[in-house]
């Protein structure tokens, strides 16, 4: 955390509120109308936190708040409910709109605020008796329903991603990804099962997992499993679920492994005596050719190593 003193650059003009254009006007200033929503530049990442002190019921007013709702606490008791006040656009309060930027320097990087499931939220909410109640110049949401209270916990949310094991779908606060071209989700990470050969992405619009990426499908023995840089070939690996081919489409059902080939042969491990022999616990039925005399074709067997040709 910056030991540094900083806050807001001050002036002699001092603004109260949310200042507002003419009813009616449909565009705005400074990307949404001043002082709502927008680009916000940070220095620290607990400026994203909305911030309701212990034991404070009645309008929230705390000062540390960087950009506060206008949210009133209720004490719990009958009838003190929580109330959060939207602006008049129903997706803004105080000074946080979804989809607005903060630039936060201590992480260098871009948060959005964005809450999930929004207009299912927002449904459930309106549908429910005595819940929201709208004015000419906002829209009043209590918490005196389950639909109001969730509605309401995701405008106080905490949840930045990448903290305290927060990610993209869970978090209101989402690290800006700006995804490939055509306006995409960006990748923003990804596992690979080496057992499997799938590869699971998993970017800002959820997991995609695409099977078979390094061997292939594996569903039909057409499917070849690796491939060269010249491409693939009938020279490569197949594999039909039950045996495998080299150098054929079709290896016998009867074996695991089916070699073809008409310019190339079989060639096992080769080494020395004294290598063949610092092998450790070779089990019945490895096969070596030793170089070195006398040399040949060795397979363990019960009994030991035996020279077989």
């Amino acid at each position: 955390m910056s030991q540094l003193n900083y806050s807001l650059p001050s002036s002699p003009q001092k603004v109260y509120g949310a200042p507002s254009l003419l009813n009616g006007v449909f565009y705005g200033t400074h990307f949404n109308n001043l002082g709502v929503g927008g680009i916000f530049q940070l220095y620290n990442i607990s400026d994203l936190y909305y911030t309701i002190p212990p034991s404070t019921y009645g309008l929230i007013q705390y000062s540390g708040n960087v950009i506060p709702i206008n949210f009133v606490k209720g004490s719990g008791v009958s009838y003190s409910y929580d109330v959060l006040t939207l602006n008049s656009d129903n997706i803004s309060s105080g000074r946080k709109q979804l989809g607005m930027l903060a630039y936060v320097y201590e992480e260098d990087q871009i948060y959005q605020f964005v809450i999930n499931n929004y207009d299912n939220l927002w449904s459930a909410a309106t549908a429910s008796t005595g819940t929201v109640t709208f004015t000419d110049f906002g829209t009043i949401v209590r918490g005196n329903t389950a639909a109001g209270a969730a509605f309401i916990s995701g405008w106080t949310a905490n949840t930045v991603e990448g903290i305290s094991g927060e990610t993209s779908s869970t978090a209101v606060w989402k690290k800006l990804t700006t995804g490939g071209g055509g306006g995409g989700s960006g990748i923003t990470g990804g596992t690979f099962n080496i057992n499997t050969g799938d590869l699971d992405l998993n970017s800002s619009g959820g997991t995609i997992t695409i099977p078979g990426f390094l061997y292939g499908s594996g569903t039909t023995n057409t499917i070849p499993k690796y491939q060269t840089s010249d491409g693939f070939t009938d020279s490569q690996i197949f594999d039909n679920g039950t045996s495998v081919g080299i150098g054929t489409v079709t290896p016998d059902a009867s074996a695991i492994l089916d070699l073809s080939a008409t310019t190339k042969g079989f060639l096992p491990p080769r080494m020395t005596e004294t290598e063949r022999l610092a092998i450790a616990s070779p089990t019945i039925g490895l096969m070596v050719y030793q170089t070195d005399e006398p040399d040949g074709v060795y397979v363990y067997k019960a009994a030991g190593w035996i020279q077989m040709i």
